[in-house]
């Protein structure tokens, strides 16, 4: 039987906590695997939403990269896409918008599949009309994100890629905006390799014994579920364009400063993105949070990438550089580096700006960055 999944946190008596009181199944042994339930198969992350800059229209299939390190209980996620503007023309003062339309289609990581949601699939042959220029409303598509059984796909960050393009005759715009959204499950089964607690294994007939992890029962698998929620479902901050040449952000120089961010942006500005960072060892001077930084690139030098962080209100900055290896002109992954972030700014937030160079100051392009958090127990 498998163990349930609350829709909300559970309450717990501190009195059933009381030292020297008989061990209680029902007040606190099941409450604890319930709480553990909820927050490995409830509490799942929103993996990312981003909004892309407009495109002149391109017959020309282009990538649209997401990262992502599924938590343990996730089975499946939902991904939402909204298509640019369609055509229109302008004919005696009325905007008489056009029929055009774009095909997506999705690469996952080896073990998840693709579920479709509206009749559309995310498969490269169903035309989607774009969003009419007379209606407010954006064109949105969405399927859902499967990752088979516990272990089907491995536990590290994968790149999940978008591939929008044209139908026929018909050019695209790109996309507006893409969302990546774990789902709450209703049942965890720890008895066939899930993650949490078999809750109907605590009971007051039941006696107290060492555990067995392949079926999720004992009492010390109720610390690994707690240790499992504390470091596994993971907050990921993450930024992303077009991985293309000639859309995605760029930086030309061998003197390491701000991307031209493409768009409105451009190279007028630098921009800060404010993040809250989650405190798992507390927010006290001098305490961070740990997390894995990974960027895709396009080089065919060497070259650095810079975050820097400001904690808010502090009034101090610090500089994490990496050297990142030539891609020999092809779009890559860097490899996983750990960067810390503080978290005693004001409300635990803080300010990060990126930048870059290469060695010989040839073209860096960049489609996306992200910072996964990534604790140990």
């Amino acid at each position: 039987m498998p163990t349930l999944v609350p829709h909300i946190s559970q309450p717990q008596e501190l009195a059933a906590h009381l030292v020297g009181d008989p061990v209680s199944a029902t007040s606190a042994g099941r409450v604890w695997a319930t709480q553990a339930a909820f927050l490995l198969g409830r509490a799942l992350h929103h993996v990312a939403s981003i909004r892309y800059h407009a495109i002149t229209r391109t017959s020309s299939a282009v990538d649209i990269p997401l990262q992502w390190r599924p938590s343990p209980g996730c089975r499946v996620a939902l991904l939402t896409v909204d298509l640019g503007q369609a055509l229109a023309a302008d004919i005696t003062g009325r905007y008489i918008s056009g029929a055009t339309h774009s095909t997506l289609a999705l690469t996952l990581p080896a073990g998840a599949g693709a579920i479709t949601m509206d009749g559309r699939a995310f498969d490269g042959t169903a035309g989607m009309p774009e969003q009419d220029i007379l209606r407010v409303a954006r064109a949105s598509y969405a399927c859902l994100i499967h990752l088979g059984d516990a272990g089907d796909v491995a536990d590290q960050i994968h790149d999940v890629t978008l591939t929008i393009d044209d139908v026929g005759t018909e050019q695209h715009a790109g996309v507006a905006q893409v969302t990546l959204t774990e789902l709450p499950l209703g049942t965890l089964a720890p008895e066939s390799g899930e993650v949490g607690v078999h809750l109907p294994a605590i009971d007051p007939r039941n006696e107290l014994h060492d555990g067995d992890s392949s079926t999720g029962t004992g009492v010390p698998e109720i610390l690994t579920a707690e240790q499992d929620a504390a470091v596994k479902i993971r907050e990921h901050v993450q930024v992303g364009t077009y991985e293309d040449t000639g859309l995605a952000w760029t930086r030309s120089s061998a003197v390491v400063g701000a991307l031209n961010w493409i768009g409105t942006l451009g190279t007028a500005y630098d921009p800060t993105f404010r993040v809250r960072v989650r405190a798992p060892h507390g927010n006290t001077t001098g305490l961070s949070a740990a997390f894995t930084l990974r960027v895709r690139y396009y080089s065919t030098a060497q070259g650095t990438f810079r975050v820097v962080k400001s904690p808010v209100g502090l009034g101090v900055s610090a500089n994490h550089d990496f050297v990142i290896a030539s891609g020999g002109g092809a779009w890559t992954a860097s490899a996983d580096t750990t960067i810390t972030l503080r978290t005693d700014g004001t409300d635990q937030e803080i300010d990060l700006q990126f930048h870059a160079a290469t060695d010989d100051g040839s073209a860096l392009y960049v489609s996306s960055i992200a910072l996964i958090q990534t604790e140990t127990a």
